[in-house]
C-alpha cells in the first residue's frame, strides 16, 4: 500500500479522542500518517507509548513506522506516557538519529537525549 492511499488511522486499537471528559488519558497508543495538499507527509503518535500499552501491537505499529521517513513532520505531543520501549521503537524508525522536524512534550525530551547519548557512546 502506498502512503498516498494509506488509511488515515491504523486499524490497531488506535487512539480515539476522549468522548465525555477532555481530561481523560488516552491509554492506547495511536499512529496516524497523513499527507497534505503538497504531498508532504506528517506522522502523529499519541496515547500511551509504554511497554505495557505497546505489547499487544508493537509488531504492527513498528511495521507502520517502517513506512515513514526521517524527512516528515513528526508530532509526538499527544503522547501521554512514554518509556524507553516506546522511545526506542520511534528511535529505530528514525534510523537511530533524531529527526529534524519534531514536536514533543518537554518531559519526553530527556529520553531522546539519553538515546542519542548512548548511541554516541557506542560509536566511540
Amino acid at each position: 500500500m502506498s502512503l498516498a492511499t494509506a488509511r488515515p488511522w491504523t486499524t490497531l486499537r488506535c487512539f480515539s479522542p476522549p468522548t465525555n471528559n477532555a481530561a481523560q488519558v488516552w491509554v492506547t497508543p495511536g499512529l496516524r500518517i497523513t499527507r497534505d495538499r503538497d504531498d508532504a507527509q506528517a506522522v502523529t503518535v499519541a496515547g500511551a507509548c509504554n511497554l505495557r500499552s505497546l505489547e499487544p501491537m508493537i509488531t504492527d505499529m513498528s511495521a507502520r513506522l517502517g513506512e515513514t521517513s526521517r524527512q516528515e513532520q513528526w508530532d509526538l505531543s499527544g503522547i501521554t506516557r512514554l518509556d524507553h520501549a516506546g522511545a526506542m521503537m520511534l528511535w529505530r524508525a528514525w534510523g537511530y538519529l533524531r529527526v529534524e522536524r519534531l514536536v514533543l512534550r518537554p518531559e519526553h525530551e530527556i529520553i531522546f537525549l539519553h538515546l542519542a547519548w548512548v548511541g554516541q557512546s557506542i560509536k566511540k
